[in-house]
């Protein structure tokens, strides 16, 4: 397991099995049993539920460097809260001649990730660097003060945790089953722009995020307001059809379009 106060090139790689097993590691920083367990089954639990809000289908992309024995896989992580709203999660597989006879499994592979969602980017980007666990090939589209300053308040230890947008992408990898070299036989052939290309920016996705956070809070602000107007028209006495037709009188927030949409179908899968 990484050893997070090691430079990168004294780092032991991890496997995916490793991070989803125990993310801190063994010994004394391995999170109990338990709270792993408990924390992975509300992930379950959430991920459900966004599965059925987006009809159990989610895009993805494969890609594959059978030279170097490298698998990509992108997975456009739905946000838990904002419809509409997707993160750019990328899983790294790769291996050496330790791994090499555990073969078809990917679990077993080593694994390196990117995330373009908040919490990853100001809380685990610097420390997932540091460790060796982030992709070096996608640093251009990581924001470069996550990379280079470390987040003393929001993680000041440097510790590897569970991120919610990587244990979704590894939940939807695991039901399609797709962690398996075989899933990627009829993979596109890697190549470093067309992964770049498919990925927004870590610091333009955040900026679009928080445009959303907006746009939601004044939708909820317009939802209170209706509350109470009925709240006044029911101490008038004045019947539920005419509060309907009232609220239907309110108009909607527009929404702001902050993300650019790729052209990008020859490499779409769909779940």
């Amino acid at each position: 397991m990484a050893i997070i106060n090691k430079k990168k090139d004294e780092q032991k790689p991890i496997t995916l099995e490793e991070y989803i097993d125990n993310p801190f590691g063994k010994g004394s920083s391995a999170i109990p049993k338990s709270i792993r367990e408990g924390a992975l089954n509300t992930y379950k639990a959430k991920f459900g539920n966004i599965m059925l809000r987006e009809n159990g289908k989610i895009k993805y992309y494969l890609f594959k460097d059978n030279t170097n024995n490298i698998y990509y896989c992108l997975v456009k992580v739905p946000s838990e809260t904002i419809p509409k709203f997707y993160y750019d999660v990328v899983f790294k597989f790769f291996a050496d001649s330790s791994i090499a006879e555990s073969g078809r499994n990917l679990k077993k592979y080593y694994i390196q990730f990117f995330s373009n969602d908040p919490s990853f980017v100001y809380t685990y980007a610097y420390a997932f660097n540091q460790a060796g666990i982030f992709i070096p090939e996608l640093a251009s589209k990581m924001s470069k003060e996550a990379l280079e300053e470390e987040p003393k308040e929001r993680n000041p230890k440097q510790n590897i945790g569970y991120v919610k947008t990587i244990i979704f992408a590894y939940l939807f990898l695991t039901e399609k089953d797709l962690l398996k070299q075989s899933a990627f036989s009829s993979a596109e052939s890697y190549t470093q722009k067309t992964l770049l290309d498919l990925i927004m920016d870590a610091d333009e996705k955040i900026s679009d995020r928080q445009r959303e956070d907006k746009f939601v809070d004044h939708r909820k602000k317009l939802v209170v307001k209706d509350k109470n107007i009925i709240k006044q028209l029911n101490g008038l006495g004045i019947k539920s059809a005419e509060h309907s037709r009232l609220v239907g009188t309110t108009k909607s927030a527009s929404r702001i379009k902050g993300v650019k949409m790729i052209s990008s179908a020859k490499h779409t899968k769909r779940i």
